[in-house]
């Protein structure tokens, strides 16, 4: 997997660690997730968050609010979602909300992010 600006990215995440480390665990662990199912995902900053994208396409993005972290999914709309868990009701995006680390599994994460990292996305990154 390539890297857009390291640089960047440990900065991004050394950030969130100084404002809130308990998002910042619920972060890396969110990372290693999407890293684990898109070995050809390209990483980068960008919208304020850190992003997901496979040949030149955003598949999806971990944002950090005051209150909540939040993965954006670009083309959630057509995911597999049997217990109504991703939020959001537009033509494409959907999203998942994250207080704490037991949100990890509550929101089946795993199960969202695999999806993601499958569907070829006709998002631009």
């Amino acid at each position: 997997m390539t890297q857009n600006n390291p640089d960047l990215i440990h900065q991004f995440l050394e950030d969130i660690e100084s404002v809130n480390a308990d998002f910042h665990q619920v972060l890396l662990k969110l990372r290693r997730h999407f890293l684990s199912f898109g070995p050809d995902l390209e990483e980068g900053i960008k919208y304020g968050g850190l992003v997901f994208s496979r040949d030149g396409k955003l598949v999806g993005g971990i944002y950090v609010y005051k209150n909540h972290l939040s993965i954006e999914f670009s083309q959630g709309a057509e995911f597999d979602d049997p217990n109504g868990l991703l939020e959001g009701t537009g033509k494409f995006r959907r999203h998942l909300k994250f207080n704490s680390e037991k949100d990890i599994e509550a929101n089946q994460s795993e199960f969202f992010i695999k999806q993601a990292c499958h569907l070829k996305s006709d998002c631009p990154a």
